[in-house]
C-alpha cells in the first residue's frame, strides 16, 4: 500500500511489465547460475529486495536497471522483450525457470528428444 496525502491510501496495481520484468531476471540469473543473494549483492540489495523483483511484486528502479543488466550480461531489450513476444505476464515456477534453462543450453539432438518425449506424453 501508498499512503497518499491525507491519510488515503492506494493500492499499486501489479504492472504486467513488473511481473514479465521479474521473470526474465529470473531466468537471466538462473541462467548464469546466481542465487538470488549473489545477484543481492551485486547489485547492492537483499535477497529479498531480488525475490520481489523477480515476482513483479517491486519495479526495478530506472537506475538500477544498467547494473542490472550488467551483472546478468544481458540488455534492457532482452529483459523488458522490446519485440513483443507476449503482451501477457510470464509466470513460471522456480522448477520450470531451472528446467528451461537447461533446456535452452541443449544442442539440437538433445531438444529433438525432448520434443519427442513431450509429443509422445501428450498422446
Amino acid at each position: 500500500m501508498i499512503q497518499h496525502r491525507g491519510g488515503e491510501h492506494m493500492t499499486r496495481a501489479h504492472d504486467n511489465t513488473d511481473k514479465k520484468f521479474g521473470t526474465a531476471i529470473r531466468l537471466a540469473r538462473k541462467k548464469h547460475k546466481l542465487t538470488q543473494m549473489q545477484l543481492g549483492e551485486a547489485l547492492g540489495v537483499t535477497f529479498q529486495q531480488i525475490q520481489k523483483y523477480e515476482k513483479g511484486t517491486n519495479a526495478v528502479a530506472s537506475t538500477r536497471i544498467s547494473e542490472l543488466c550488467r551483472v546478468l550480461k544481458t540488455s534492457p531489450d532482452d529483459l523488458f522483450d522490446f519485440r513483443g513476444r507476449s503482451a501477457q505476464p510470464t509466470q513460471i515456477s522456480t522448477w520450470a525457470a531451472g528446467i528451461a534453462v537447461r533446456l535452452d543450453g541443449l544442442n539440437n539432438k538433445g531438444r529433438n528428444a525432448i520434443s519427442a518425449m513431450l509429443d509422445a506424453l501428450e498422446t
